[in-house]
């Protein structure tokens, strides 16, 4: 209840009224919100729930598929593909996910014939032929390039995991100064005639390695 007291003076004489009001139906109110702020919470855990299952299969599981073809593309391996039932931004980018890997995979086969061609050719040319990045880590060499190397660890006395200082010095002359570079070798009778040529990269602005040319010229 509720109650509110008023003094008042009638015909000379004092007099109160009092004022009162049952506020019990305040409690029903409470109930009732209580109820309906219950009834709302439930309400939107199920619509979570369901809003969270709904995203993790429109979103989630092909972003974890495009993530998963992705590392797959970056090992070479081609063999997957994206799939999606709808009409999306997903779905565009699962069929240009498709294109990149069947153009990533002409591509690599298209790169590995090439370097097999070349790798023959290389092979059974009569020049010695030695390919050294910027690092001066050997890519490639034919069997006389190889030999060639042979006989500069046997006259240096180094470990084969080493490159020769005679050469690493004239690679990075030709790395730093950039230019072909011709001499004549001398090593256990044998005398060699050594070309340096540099290979710059797509921009022509820095050497990406350096090309060497051995060509025995004992006989």
């Amino acid at each position: 209840f509720i109650m509110k007291i008023h003094h008042f003076d009638l015909n000379n004489q004092d007099g109160q009224l009092y004022i009162y009001g049952d506020l019990s139906f305040l409690n029903k109110t409470n109930s009732r919100m209580a109820m309906w702020s219950v009834a709302n919470l439930i309400l939107y855990i199920v619509i979570g729930i369901i809003l969270f299952y709904y995203f993790q299969r429109r979103l989630g599981h092909p972003l974890t598929q495009l993530r998963d073809i992705a590392y797959d593309y970056a090992k070479n391996d081609f063999s997957k593909q994206t799939q999606s039932n709808y009409k999306d931004e997903l779905a565009q980018l699962a069929l240009a996910m498709n294109k990149m890997g069947k153009s990533l995979e002409v591509t690599g086969a298209a790169t590995r014939q090439e370097k097999e061609l070349l790798e023959n050719i290389v092979t059974s040319i009569s020049t010695g032929v030695l390919y050294y990045n910027q690092d001066k880590t050997l890519l490639m060499s034919n069997p006389l390039g190889d030999e060639y190397l042979q006989h500069l660890y046997r006259s240096d006395q180094v470990m084969k995991t080493v490159i020769p200082e005679v050469l690493e010095y004239k690679i990075d002359s030709v790395i730093k100064f950039p230019e072909k570079v011709s001499y004549e070798n001398n090593i256990d009778d044998y005398y060699y005639n050594i070309t340096l040529i540099p290979l710059f990269d797509e921009n022509l602005e820095s050497v990406r390695g350096v090309l060497v040319s051995i060509q025995n010229i004992t006989k």
